[in-house]
């Protein structure tokens, strides 16, 4: 027992000081008759006895204490009254004495009755001076019991009713407070001590005590003491009371079932502070058979005048000793319970405790070994402040039927088990704790609640075994009550096995209880503050030796929130952690111990209601122990879940998550498996309303030290929503991901991901989640890193996500846009793990599944969703070892590889932009290792009777992407990327927004070769379904891997991309492009797929801006180029612009083409082909392709060019069905076949062919490129153009070679009004050129850069009206032309200064025609070098070229620009020789100066010189730079307002540019839109120039400059030897006469125009004709003959409005798309070699008739539409 300590207040000790001044008065004196019914005996010490006064007996103490025995007075047997009522038994110490006490034994009588005691019993001090004051120590004890009768009173100093028997020689050290007295019965006594109701023991002075102490207490009366009061229930005890505390040690406890009986009152003044303890005990053991303790009444000393003094403790205690206010050896500081002790005097009996309509105002604690219950039924139970109850096996507050418990401050309830007492290895089970509000019940706590089920036990001292601990049971259940707690609540039922100091080896398990918090019936469960709940098995750290012993399991229990029923409701104002988590045991063992997580469930059913105001946890992991000498535990994740069902209701935030994680524990030999739990969160018919909602079923692989590390395998994550259940999280993450565990030195761990599904189902159901948090859906593998073992990284496979919308069900996700970092994430991942073992290899990586299915009205709303798998094949982690990368894999299901996959069924809707992708990339190689390979896999949406609204920049992407590094980079292999719309399905992404289906393979570098790289297929399918679109893209691309050494690239195929339109699909969207490129290095081969449009069956197809296909081969390697193909039956494609590409170096074994069968493809602005094989275009049963809206409305320009034959097809020879306003035809031949027909307004045909001579005419095909009568006869246009190349240095003959060759002009039924044939090196005509029915205006022009020949007399060049007279004109200009028999052109060609040359050509052998072989309405030769006509007359009738009343001309083609000056302005005029040349000119300014850069030639007009210029010019480009830094200055384009309108076109195209410079140097740049500059001057121009149908000529001025100057040089004069006559259809004009008509020119430019020997008609052009020739005027000798020429075609059907404007979208184009515009134009094809300018005095050169008299023709030529401008332009 405990020692009495110097500065203990002794027990007996009175008042002193002023209480000394309060002296009781004695009271009066009765008649003659003894108190005490009894006779006194004195035992012990010293005592007198004064029975004097009548009914009042006074026993005065002489010295400290006296014993004194009572004989009983009896009648027959039977004691009377001990002290009757009315009677007063008084006991004092002697005046002056400070301390005594007295013990009186009342001796049972002869029938054994019970002692009563009905009168009043006073305990007093002698105050020395006089005086009294309440003092001393009474003690009654009778072995029969003692009652208390309603009319006694005790006022004392210190009181002790007992029926056990005292050690009277331990009294006087009680009664000093030195130590404790023993009190004791016999065995099995039932006596009792029962104070009546109306009884009153009264305590007033400071450190009044009262304890009863016996079998059986019943207290029904009133106890009021100033200090403490006791109720002990027991055989034997020992006592002692010091500083106002008891120590209560019970020897033997009591056999009576009730041992204390409480009823009445128990109460006392508050503390004065600190030192004045007032503590109220009940304590009972059991002894063998069950007991109990039923408190009711009232409890509590008055409130503390403070709220700082603590106004006294109420300690029951069953089974439990007491010292002070420990219970159970608690700690004697704190003052607390050491709830593990028990059954201390019970000899393990039941001893309970029972609350019930108590009022208790102090501090409470209420401790049993079995129960300890607050049971109120229809009345009320308070408890002022803190209180605790403990029970071993159960512990309950039940208020039912309206009953009422209230807790003023904190609630502590436990029913713990198991403690450091506990060291033998047994099990350690907790009970249960119930807190239940039933039918009306209430319970409310103003504090903290704390319930407490825990159980816990340590390891055997002698066998370093520990025993098992199992969790008990929590209920907090509202049954029709109210549990009103408003503070914070903990319920924890954990199960530790604990360490103790002691070694240990073996572990037993540790298992969580259960914790069930049920509201039902209408119940409310309201926590005010946060609500903690834990059920987790936490077993032992073994600390002791590898000897063969088990580690112990941690097994996690269950927690349970669930609110059922209407009304029901759990509410917590705070947040709400419920956990079950499992750990495993740490050892030196070769296993450590396995953790299992357990249940945590929050249910709403059946319209409850639950409501957590703040982060809401539902926790259930699994953790394996760690093992320092054998392998790690394994570790499961448990199970958490959120259910709303049947109307059931769950708020909660602003996060809330469920977390399910398996850990395995890290091992030194191998790691433990980890396996993720279940999470998930459940609504059916019922509401959830969430912040920031995460469920985590994650996995974790321990790691390894010297084996194989753990494996990760994932669990499984679900949101459902059924039923028409509402949603409203703030955000969703949901995760299964599995992780391989890495060792330091060991074999990484393979990773399996698990399950993610998200399902909404139901035609009411409704989810919405906020962006509080970006919403995940993620199963993703990771492997462990491998450094030991085979060297091999872990294996990793992504697991299976799911979403599910159907059956009417909505959900509405963010609608945020931007990166891909904040928009949701759908998907899974698999990376495999690295490797640093050299001979190893990264560990392969599987992918999961991710799909995605709406059906049956499901609706998806959201900005944008990123969706598809991730995976990586493990890389090398060792820069110096030889390791190779992992493989990317796809997934297989039934042996066929799946990837991802998107539904939309049955009438729903997505409405969300969408980023979907298969992204597979191998893992990177080190050393010889090779790259991993990566095989993607496939994305599919399928769009049937349902719409999908995508916006923003949508993308679906399968990319695969080879290992690199290595030796040997791996290999690529991208998968399928379609949309399939079917039976009504409609597909929707609107303005500004994108499509892009993409399938992507790049293989990987290696130093020694490349990785293959094979794409798949994009495609749309389209069946009977509906698009209407910004932009979609279609892209199939391929590129194969580069070796660091060169030449050993791998090869790349691109599988094809294709839209297919069938059963009345139609689709509107503003651009479309479907695009295959393979590309391959040095060594590699590289295939381009197919790029195929196809419509069927009533289909449509309207582009508003860009339609493109591509399907090329590029790279360095060598390129296979696939097929571009249109096929239209029974459909219509509308676009703005096209554009086809199929490049590559190696010609392909099939063609391209276009087909159209009773259909239309429309091109409204303009066309570009451009492929590496044959060109098939074919129109047949009234199908049509054309270059505007209808045929009488063309605007098109069409661009096509093939590197192999163009073959033109169709059904109809009468009606065109291929037509646009502008077209060019490039090809290496041209086939058009019997029932083709087209044409255009400006047509051109160019020749790719440098190995054979082209050929015009004729009737019989050539090789290489040829262009027949009959073909020629299929082809209409306005102005139709050909373009020759020059010929390889190999070939022979002529670069372009002209046979017979009629055409039709504009006075027949043809729109034929300009025709030129091109070469760009020699031209030779060698049959009859016949231009018939032309009128005046019609011009025919054949151009060479090199030689022009005409051999005669087969070849010739005619030009006639409809009436066989002369008409039209004739442009030759090449830098030589020759007109001769084929013998003297051979020889001018050899060697055109041969001697004799002049006489040769003047020379007719008879065999030609007077008439000549040149014979127009009027005639231009424009030469650079010599124009040499042989004469066809006489000496006297010369002849060779005929005119008519257009007049001749002949004149130079000169080589530089020619500047003009005129004042500060500088003129500058010429002629590019291809479209994308650049010419630049210089000029300066010698102060500051606004400088005005202008063109004219477009549109025409007056310069600021006075020069008039024609119009007809190309679209040009001017740009400034300072010709020092070389930095541009700007550039323009569009003069805009600023320049006139082109009298054809409309367009204001001539340029306008003013800037104000600096003194200095600058330089100003020529080029054709849209060729524009660069940066600087050392920059390269953009390319892309295009004339168009213009000619090359420019003119600019410069104003503000102080001089200028042009890139020209000296011109050679031109060499003439040629001769003709004019005639007018009756009569000719030849010799000198028409000498003096011919115009050469200004005459004061004729010598240095022309050499001296040149001549024309025998007369010299420099001197003149000095009467050589007499003037000549007559008919001819010979007139010439005119054929009548067949027509070249019938009527033309295309009609011709005014040409095309030139479309300048071609740079957004070009820039927008670089790697697309790649298709050089018709200039770009080295046409024209040498450089061709016109000079500056190009306007005296026009048209304009015979002589200047004919001022009605010169009219008439004046209001011409312009076409003769490029003549004007030539001369």
């Amino acid at each position: 027992m405990t020692k009495a300590t110097p500065n203990k207040i002794a027990l007996l000790a009175g008042c002193g000081g002023a209480a000394l001044a309060l002296g009781m008065t004695a009271l009066p004196r009765e008649a003659a008759a003894q108190a005490f019914q009894a006779t006194p005996t004195l035992v012990q010490g010293n005592a007198t006895f004064d029975r004097n006064i009548p009914n009042q007996d006074t026993i005065t103490v002489v010295g400290l204490d006296a014993v004194v025995d009572w004989q009983p007075i009896e009648n027959s047997g039977i004691a009377e009254i001990f002290l009757p009522s009315g009677n007063t038994g008084i006991f004092q110490g002697q005046p002056g004495d400070p301390i005594f006490g007295v013990i009186n034994r009342i001796l049972p009588d002869a029938n054994g009755s019970i002692v009563q005691m009905n009168g009043s019993v006073i305990s007093q001090l002698q105050i020395a001076g006089g005086g009294t004051a309440p003092g001393g120590f009474v003690m009654f004890y009778s072995p029969t019991g003692l009652l208390i009768g309603g009319t006694a009173t005790f006022d004392v100093g210190g009181l002790l009713l007992s029926s056990l028997d005292p050690d009277i020689a331990s009294f006087s050290q009680f009664v000093t407070g030195g130590g404790s007295i023993d009190l004791a019965a016999s065995p099995g006594s039932a006596a009792e001590i029962i104070i009546e109701p109306g009884a009153q023991i009264i305590g007033s002075g400071e450190g009044s005590a009262f304890v009863a102490a016996g079998p059986r207490i019943v207290m029904q009366g009133m106890a009021d003491i100033n200090g403490s009061t006791a109720y002990i229930a027991a055989e034997d005890i020992s006592l002692s009371y010091a500083n106002g505390l008891f120590d209560i040690i019970v020897n033997a406890g009591t056999t009576v079932a009730q041992g204390i009986l409480h009823e009445g009152t128990t109460t006392g003044p508050a503390s004065t502070g600190t030192g004045d303890n007032h503590v109220i005990y009940g304590v009972a053991h059991a002894n063998g058979n069950p007991t109990n303790m039923v408190f009711s009444g009232n409890l509590g000393f008055t409130p503390a005048a403070t709220a700082t003094v603590q106004n006294g403790d109420i300690i029951l205690s069953a089974n439990y000793n007491v010292a002070g206010t420990r219970l159970g050896g608690g700690d004697p500081v704190a003052g607390d319970i050491d709830f593990e002790q028990g059954n201390e005097g019970g000899n393990g009996s039941r001893a309970d405790i029972l609350l019930q309509d108590i009022t208790a105002t102090s501090r409470f604690t209420a401790a049993g070994s079995h129960a300890v219950q607050v049971f109120q039924n229809s009345g009320t139970s308070s408890f002022a402040t803190d209180t605790i109850l403990v029970g071993r096996e159960l512990v309950d507050m039940f208020a039912f039927l309206g009953g009422d418990i209230s807790v003023g401050g904190d609630l502590t309830m436990s029913a713990r088990a198991g403690g450091p007492g506990l060291n033998d290895g047994s099990l350690a089970q907790a009970g249960l704790v119930v807190v239940e509000a039933q039918s009306g019940g209430s319970i409310t706590v103003a504090g903290d609640t704390s319930l407490e089920a825990i159980a816990s036990i340590n390891t055997n001292v002698q066998t370093g075994v520990a025993g098992a601990a199992i969790g008990g049971d929590i209920d907090i259940i509202a049954d029709g009550g109210v549990i009103d707690l408003n503070g914070d609540l903990s319920a924890i039922a954990d199960a530790t096995i604990r360490e103790s100091g002691f070694t240990q080896s073996s572990g037993g398990d540790a298992t969580g209880g259960s914790i069930l918090t049920l509201s039902d019936t209408g119940g409310t469960i309201d926590v005010a503050g946060n609500v903690n709940a834990s059920s987790s098995g936490f077993a032992l750290q073994l600390t002791g030796p590898d000897d063969g012993g088990i580690a112990g399991d941690g097994i996690g229990g269950s927690v349970d929130f669930r609110a059922d029923g209407l009304g029901s409701q759990i509410i917590v104002g705070g947040l709400l952690n419920a956990q079950a988590l499992g750990v495993g045991s740490t050892a030196n063992l070769a296993m450590a111990g396995d953790g299992t997580g357990g249940t945590a469930n929050l249910v709403a059913i059946n319209a409850g209601d639950i409501q957590i105001a703040q982060v809401l946890n539902l926790l259930t992991d699994g953790s394996g122990g760690t093992s320092s000498t054998g392998a790690g535990g394994a570790g499961s994740g448990g199970t958490s879940e959120l259910i709303a069902q049947s109307d059931g209701t769950v708020t909660a935030g602003p996060s809330v998550n469920l977390i399910a994680l398996g850990s395995g524990g890290a091992g030194s030999t191998d790691g433990g498996d980890g396996a993720g739990g279940s999470a998930a969160i459940t609504a059916d018919s019922g509401n959830l309303t969430l912040g920031s909602t995460l469920a985590l079923a994650d996995a974790f692989g321990g790691a390894a030290g010297t084996g194989n590390s753990g494996q990760g395998i994932g669990g499984q994550t679900a949101f459902l929503a059924t039923g028409g259940s509402t949603l409203s999280l703030g955000g969703l993450q949901l995760f299964s991901n599995a992780n391989g565990g890495t060792g330091a030195t060991a074999q990484g761990g393979d990773a399996a991901a698990g399950t993610v599904d998200f399902v909404a189902e139901g035609a009411l159901t409704n989810v919405t989640i906020g962006n509080a948090m970006r919403m995940v859906m993620r199963s993703a593998g990771t492997g462990g890193v491998s450094n030991g073992g085979s060297g091999i990284g872990g294996a990793a496979s992504g697991g299976a996500v799911s979403f599910s919308v159907t059956d009417g069900a909505t959900v509405n996700l963010p609608t945020v846009l931007g990166d891909n970092s904040v928009i949701p994430f759908i998907g899974t991942g698999a990376f495999g793990g690295g490797s640093s073992v050299s001979g190893g290899a990264g560990g392969n990586a599987t992918a999961g599944f991710t799909t995605l299915l709406l059906d049956s009205g499901g609706t998806v709303v959201a900005g944008s969703i990123l969706t598809g798998d991730n995976v990586a094949g493990g890389s090398s982690l060792n820069v110096n070892g030889d390791i190779e990368g992992g493989d990317a894999l796809p997934g297989f299901v039934d042996a066929e590889p799946v990837g991802w996959s998107l539904q939309i069924l049955d009438g729903s809707v997505w409405d969300s932009g969408i980023v979907a992708f298969e992204d597979f990339i191998g893992g990177s190689a080190t050393g010889a290792g090779a790259g991993g390979a990566a095989t993607a896999g496939s994305l599919n949406v399928l769009v049937d009777n349902a719409l999908f609204d995508t916006f923003g920049d949508s993308r679906m992407t399968s990319n695969a992407v080879g290992g690199s590094g290595g030796q040997t980079g791996g290999s690529a292999l991208a998968r399928d990327v379609s949309i399939v719309g079917v039976a009504g399905g409609n597909i929707d992404f609107g303005d500004d927004s994108a499509l892009t289906l993409r399938s992507n393979a790049l293989g990987g570098s290696g130093t020694s070769a490349g990785g293959d790289a094979e794409s798949g297929s994009s495609f749309v399918e389209l069946n009977n379904a509906t698009v209407n679109g910004n932009d979609l893209s279609l892209e199939s691309r391929a590129t194969s891997g580069a070796d660091s050494q060169g030449g050993n690239a791998g090869e790349a195929s691109a599988d094809g991309a294709y839209v297919d339109l069938i059963s009345g699909t139609t689709m509107a969207v503003d651009n479309l492009s479907i695009i295959n490129i393979g590309s391959a290095g040095t060594g590699g081969l590289s295939q381009g797929g197919d790029a195929s449009l196809t419509l069927e069956g009533g289909s449509s197809l309207t582009v508003d801006q860009e339609l493109i296909l591509e399907a090329s081969a590029i790279g360095a390697g060598a390129g296979v180029a696939g097929d571009v193909d249109i096929e239209l039956s029974s459909s219509n494609i509308s676009t703005d612009s096209f554009t086809a590409i199929a490049m590559g170096l190696v010609d392909a074994e099939e063609s391209s083409s276009i087909n159209v069968s009773n259909g239309q493809f429309q091109i409204l602005s303009s066309g570009t082909i451009d492929v590496a094989q044959d060109l098939f275009l074919q129109t047949e049963n009234n199908g049509l392709i054309l270059g505007g809206i209808d045929p009488d409305n063309l605007t098109a320009t069409f661009d096509f060019r093939a590197d192999g034959t163009i073959v033109i097809a169709g059904d109809n020879d009468n009606l065109p069905t291929f037509g646009s306003a502008a077209m060019t035809l490039t090809s290496s031949d041209i086939d058009i076949q019997p029932g083709a027909r087209f044409g255009a307004i400006d047509l051109s045909f160019v020749s790719l062919d440098t190995e054979n001579t082209a050929v015009i005419g004729g009737d019989v095909e050539t090789p290489g490129y040829s262009v027949t009568q009959a073909e020629a006869e299929r082809i209409e246009g306005v102005s139709i153009s050909f373009f020759g190349p020059a010929l390889n240095s190999d070939a022979t003959g002529p670069d372009v070679e002209i046979r017979d060759l009629i055409i039709e002009g504009t006075q027949g039924d043809s729109d034929a009004a300009f025709v030129r044939l091109e070469s760009a090196g020699s031209m030779r005509v060698t049959g009859q050129i016949e231009y018939v029915a032309a009128a005046a205006e019609n011009r025919l022009e054949l151009r060479a850069a090199e030689t022009l020949e005409i051999i005669v007399p087969q070849g010739g060049i005619t030009i006639t009206d409809a009436n066989d007279e002369l008409s039209g004109s004739l442009t030759l200009r090449a830098q030589s032309i020759v007109s001769a028999v084929s013998d003297l052109a051979a020889q001018i060609s050899d060697d055109p200064d041969i001697a004799g040359l002049a006489e040769a050509l003047g020379t007719n052998d008879g065999s030609l025609d007077q008439g000549g072989y040149v014979r127009a309405g009027g005639v231009a030769l424009l030469a650079g070098q010599n124009i040499y006509v042989q004469n066809t007359g006489t000496a006297n009738t010369p002849g060779g070229i005929t005119v008519g009343d257009q007049g001749l001309i002949i004149g130079q083609i000169s080589s530089s620009t020619s500047p003009t000056t005129g004042g500060t302005v500088f003129t500058f005029s010429g002629m590019l020789m291809e479209a994308n040349d650049v010419l630049f000119f210089d000029f300066s300014v010698d102060e500051s100066s606004l400088i005005t850069l202008r063109t004219y030639s477009y549109a025409g007009g007056t310069a600021g010189d006075g020069t008039v210029v024609p119009a007809g010019g190309f679209d040009p480009i001017l740009s400034l730079f300072d010709a020092v830094t070389g930095t541009r200055i700007g550039q323009n384009d569009d003069g805009g307002s600023n320049v006139p309108a082109d009298p054809q076109t409309g367009l204001r195209y001539d340029t306008f540019f003013q800037e104000m410079v600096s003194p200095g140097e600058y330089t100003v740049a020529v080029s054709a839109f849209s060729n524009f500059a660069g940066a600087t001057l050392e920059d390269p121009f953009q390319g892309g120039g295009s004339l168009g149908s213009r000619t090359a000529d420019f003119f600019f001025e410069i104003q503000g400059a102080s001089s200028a100057s042009g890139p020209g040089g000296a011109t050679q004069p031109l060499d003439v030897i040629a001769f003709g006559l004019r005639f007018d259809g009756e009569s000719a004009t030849t010799g000198e006469a028409f000498y003096n008509e011919v115009d050469f020119g200004p005459q004061e430019t004729l010598s240095g125009r022309f050499t001296e020997l040149s001549t024309f008609n025998f007369c010299s052009i420099v001197a003149g004709c000095n009467g050589v020739l007499p003037p000549t005027s007559g008919p001819l000798e010979t007139a010439p003959p005119i054929t009548n020429a067949t027509l070249v075609t019938p009527p033309p059907v295309i009609a011709s409005p005014e040409p095309a404007a030139q479309s300048e979208t071609q740079a957004a184009f070009g820039s927008e798309f670089p790697s697309l515009f790649n298709s050089p134009e018709i200039s770009e094809q080295g046409l024209v070699t040498d450089p061709v300018t016109s000079g500056g005095d190009s306007a005296v050169y026009a048209w304009d008739g015979a002589d200047e008299d004919e001022d009605e023709d010169e009219d008439e030529d004046d209001e011409d539409d312009g076409t003769n401008s490029e003549d004007q332009d030539d001369a």
